[in-house]
């Protein structure tokens, strides 16, 4: 038996969503980068970085944006994510970051 894939289960597990997707569409803006507090081999001109500098750039600023973010989405809706919406979360932030880095 095939069934389609969705995020969610329920009706209420839709409005979850849908309310984590109104928050993260409004929480998830350029100006985020510079909450980030990156360490001095990390400041410069992405373009200038080395293929190894800049996995690392992407992986520390993936990493310090998804607490921003997560702590962020759990206030907003006063409680803790499971694992479905973190992944969630996840993937949207993996895009906008990919969104807003050069090449």
């Amino acid at each position: 038996m095939t069934e389609d894939r969705v995020p969610y289960n329920t009706e209420s597990d839709k409005a979850n969503y849908q309310e984590i997707a109104l928050v993260l569409n409004q929480h998830l803006q350029p100006e985020l980068f510079l909450d980030v507090q990156y360490p001095e081999e990390l400041i410069g001109d992405y373009k200038d970085f080395s293929p190894e500098l800049k996995a690392e750039w992407y992986h520390y600023t993936y990493n310090a944006l998804f607490g921003l973010t997560g702590i962020h989405i759990a206030g907003s809706l006063g409680r803790q994510l499971n694992k479905k919406e973190l992944l969630f979360i996840s993937g949207r932030l993996e895009a906008f970051i990919k969104s807003r880095v050069p090449g």
